[in-house]
């Protein structure tokens, strides 16, 4: 058999992995909104590899997306709000699934409308 008919398979196969590597829908993405009828005036979300920090979160308003190495769906969060600061603190991620790639969101408010109560969703971005 000819060199270049035994080669060929090699490469297809060795095609075919290195697409899946380089899928683009492989990646994970995440972003910050603020669901809340307040201004946040700066604020920080914290995942076990990386940041989002953002400041004058307009209601309604998200962060751009940002490629992330790992995500789950609880985060510490600490943003300011006038004179308040609320934070919510995650002792550890054991027991949470990882989340896989694609795109989210997590849309912070706060519990009763008291700017020292924060709540946090995550959001599956379709």
């Amino acid at each position: 058999m000819p060199f270049q008919l035994r080669l060929a398979p090699a490469l297809f196969a060795l095609s075919v992995l290195a697409c899946g590597f380089l899928d683009p829908n492989e990646t994970l993405e995440v972003r910050v909104m603020n669901g809340s009828e307040f201004l946040l005036d700066q604020g920080i979300l914290h995942l076990p590899d990386d940041s989002i920090v953002f400041s004058e979160l307009q209601p309604g308003q998200s962060t751009p997306y940002q490629e992330v190495a790992r995500a789950y769906g609880i985060a510490t969060v600490q943003v300011v709000v006038a004179q308040d600061t609320a934070r919510l603190q995650v002792i550890d991620y054991v027991g949470e699934t990882r989340l896989s790639p694609g795109r989210y969101t997590y849309v912070l408010s706060f519990v009763d409308n008291l700017t020292t109560h924060l709540a946090l969703e995550l959001v599956e971005d379709r």
